[in-house]
């Protein structure tokens, strides 16, 4: 079993003006429903962006996370809306003006 994910090797630093960065693995097949596999990183806003990613505005709502994802091989808890956001931008992929495979999650209501 994959161990719980920690936010220790991604930490944030306040007045850097970072983000984290949620790149989600490419789906197996056009119907992929596995576990999604993501990897985290700290990006800086500050010019010029080193990637471009999209930004998922994000309410959890109920306190209820029955779902995992795997980010860096550490499973995540997280709801069943979430899991379904980032699956779906996973099967859209990267090219589709939608949603791009690089996500900001911000969990602030």
């Amino acid at each position: 079993m994959a161990p719980k994910f920690s936010y220790d090797a991604c930490r944030l630093e306040p007045g850097k003006g970072n983000v984290r960065i949620l790149v989600i693995a490419p789906p197996k097949s056009r119907h992929d429903d596995s576990m999604l596999k993501c990897s985290l990183y700290v990006e800086s806003l500050g010019p010029p962006p080193v990637r471009k990613f999209c930004a998922l505005l994000y309410c959890w709502g109920v306190p209820d996370f029955p779902q995992d994802i795997l980010i860096d091989g550490a499973l995540f808890k997280t709801t069943v809306a979430l899991e379904k956001a980032l699956k779906t931008c996973r099967a859209v992929g990267p090219f589709s003006s939608l949603v791009r495979p690089n996500l900001h999650q911000s969990s602030r209501c």
